[in-house]
């Protein structure tokens, strides 16, 4: 929501600039000081810009404030909309909403993500930071001890084989560690690679 001092109407030499108690205030302030001439092309004096649609006016208009005056229904989403048909969009989401398919099979843990991306995203910032050289992997039947370095790409081999987010840049192979993608570029393409691309 905008600080006071920016509920403030910009619209040249407007008569009663506020300032506006709230967003809606300054909305309807905007809707009513400044209705649309009957002209053909309206011109917009806050920014400057024109347009002939009586609807594109009020759409406008509501993009010079914080006022969502749409809000989501669903349980626990709270997100609010300035515009009724990107509400009507949002809902699509929350009926095909992926499922969480995911899981993280780390002790105890029992998070679920719908992509892997998340489950990966999780796993380095929940348990990954406090694996320690030494101790035994936490996913859930695996019996391997973590050393050195290489703890990290056996946790990746923990990984749904869909995701390989490490995708060569010379052909249409994908790998899940770093040591595949470079084996990979190495006897393939003859090269050495030695800064890995962006996951």
């Amino acid at each position: 929501m905008a600080a006071a001092a920016q509920r403030r109407c910009l619209w040249a030499q407007c008569a009663t600039p506020g300032p506006f108690h709230n967003d809606q205030a300054l909305f309807e302030h905007l809707l009513e000081a400044h209705k649309r001439p009957s002209r053909a092309i309206f011109e917009c004096k806050w920014c400057g810009c024109s347009f002939t649609s009586p609807r594109r006016y009020t759409d406008h208009i509501i993009r010079h404030t914080d006022y969502r005056p749409h809000e989501c229904t669903y349980p626990g989403c709270g997100k609010a909309f300035s515009r009724s048909f990107l509400l009507t969009q949002h809902v699509q989401f929350h009926r095909w909403a992926p499922v969480a398919k995911y899981a993280c099979k780390w002790a105890a843990c029992g998070a679920s993500f719908a992509e892997p991306a998340g489950l990966r995203a999780h796993i380095e910032d929940a348990h990954m930071a406090t694996a320690v050289d030494g101790t035994r992997c936490g996913w859930a039947g695996c019996r391997h001890t973590l050393i050195g370095a290489f703890y990290h790409a056996h946790i990746m081999g923990h990984f749904p084989a869909c995701y390989q987010p490490l995708a060569c840049t010379r052909c249409e192979k994908s790998f899940k560690t770093d040591a595949g993608l470079k084996t990979h570029a190495q006897q393939v393409h003859g090269v050495m690679l030695s800064v890995l691309p962006e996951s």
